[in-house]
C-alpha cells in the first residue's frame, strides 16, 4: 500500500515547474491562403515552428524532464500565482489572431497592394486580483478617464482609485470601472494590454484556417510567405524556409521564448534556413542562443539573425542572386 502511494505521489502530485520540448513544424500554407498574384510561383515553402509546453508538471514529469537533453525543465514564474493558468489559453489564441492579421498587413503592404486596418489596445490576460465584472480578456480599449493614450490614462490613476474606462466588447461600446489595487509586489488593475490589430479592407483575397497552435511568434513566417504569394520573385527559393519571430505593423521582429526547442524541431523537420530574432549581442538574445544550440548538432541547417522583415527579405534575395 505504501509503495503503491508514492507511485501515485510521483505520477500526480504537480510541482511548481514547467517543461517545454520541441514541437511542431507547420506549413505556412495550412494557416493563411492568399490568391497568388498572376505570375507568383512558389516552388519552396515557409514553415513556422512551435514548442510543447506544460506547466505544474508532476514530479515523475519532471525526473523524466531532466533525463532528456531536448528537453528544457526550469521553475514557473512567480507571476503564474497571480493569474489563472486556463486564461493561458485564450490569451495564446488572441495573440495568434492578432500575428495573422498583422502578418497580413506587413505582407500585403510589402508587396505594394492596399490594405486599411485598425489597432485597439486589447486585454490579453487579467490578474486574480481583478474584479471580473470590470476589464475581461478581449476587451478593447477606447479611452481611460478620457484620455485615448490608454497607458498614460492608467498611469495618471492613483492607488486605491477607480478609473472610468470605455471599452468595446462584443462589437457594443460600454464603460466599466476597474480599480488600481495595491498588491505584494505593485499597485496596478491587473491587466496585461497588447495591440489588437483587424483588417479592414484589402484588395488581396485570402482565407485563414484555424489550427491547434497559438501565440504570436509566427509572425514573421507568416509575413514572408504572404509576401511570396504576391510578388514574381520566388522567396522560397525552392527550398524549406523556417523560422520564428513576432512581428508588428511595421515590420519589426521581435523576441519569442523555447529558442532551443526551435531549433531542433527545425533540425528534425530538415529545414534549409531559418530565421530568428536578432536584438541585441547578450547571452540570451535569440540569435545567440539559436547559433550555440546549432553547435550540439551535425546539421547543415544555416541560421539567419533579423530584427526586420525587410533584413529578411533582403537576404533570401541576396541568397538566391548568389546561387542562382
Amino acid at each position: 500500500m505504501f509503495f503503491y502511494g508514492v507511485i501515485m505521489t510521483l505520477l500526480i502530485v504537480p510541482t511548481n515547474y514547467s517543461v517545454t520540448a520541441p514541437g511542431y513544424n507547420d506549413n505556412v500554407s495550412d494557416t493563411i491562403y492568399v490568391l497568388p498574384s498572376e505570375n507568383a510561383n512558389q516552388e519552396g515553402s515557409f514553415h513556422t515552428t512551435s514548442v510543447i509546453s506544460f506547466e505544474e508538471i508532476t514530479i515523475y514529469q519532471k525526473w523524466l524532464g531532466n533525463a532528456l537533453p531536448k528537453v528544457t525543465v526550469e521553475a514557473m514564474s512567480s507571476w503564474y500565482e497571480t493569474i489563472q493558468i486556463s486564461e493561458l489559453q485564450v490569451m495564446g489564441r488572441l495573440m495568434k489572431d492578432d500575428s495573422i492579421q498583422t502578418s497580413l498587413i506587413v505582407g500585403i503592404a510589402g508587396a505594394e497592394k492596399n490594405i486599411t486596418y485598425t489597432s485597439y489596445p486589447t486585454v490579453y490576460l487579467t490578474y486574480r486580483h481583478l474584479t471580473p465584472d470590470t476589464l475581461q480578456i478581449g476587451d478593447s480599449i477606447l479611452s481611460v478617464n478620457g484620455n485615448e493614450d490608454i497607458f498614460a490614462g492608467f498611469e495618471d490613476v492613483l492607488c486605491g482609485e477607480e478609473a472610468e474606462v470605455v471599452i468595446i466588447r462584443d462589437e457594443e461600446v460600454m464603460t466599466v470601472y476597474p480599480k488600481r489595487e495595491e498588491t505584494e509586489s505593485q499597485c496596478s488593475f491587473g491587466v496585461y494590454v497588447l495591440p489588437y490589430t483587424i483588417i479592414e479592407d484589402t484588395e488581396v483575397e485570402y482565407d485563414i484556417y484555424d489550427t491547434n497552435t497559438g501565440g504570436p511568434s509566427g509572425g514573421l513566417m507568416q509575413s514572408l510567405y504572404i509576401f511570396n504569394q504576391l510578388t514574381d520573385y520566388d522567396y522560397s527559393l525552392g527550398m524549406k524556409i523556417g523560422g520564428t519571430g513576432t512581428i508588428d505593423v511595421d515590420g519589426n521582429v521581435g523576441y519569442i521564448g523555447g529558442i532551443r526547442e526551435k531549433i531542433i524541431t527545425a533540425i528534425g523537420n530538415d529545414i534549409d534556413i531559418f530565421f530568428v530574432p536578432r536584438l541585441t549581442t547578450e547571452d540570451n538574445d535569440n540569435y545567440v542562443e539559436a547559433m550555440n544550440v546549432l553547435k550540439e548538432f551535425d546539421t547543415d541547417l544555416i541560421i539567419i539573425g533579423v530584427s526586420t522583415f525587410d533584413q529578411a527579405v533582403a537576404f533570401l534575395e541576396g541568397y538566391g542572386a548568389a546561387h542562382e
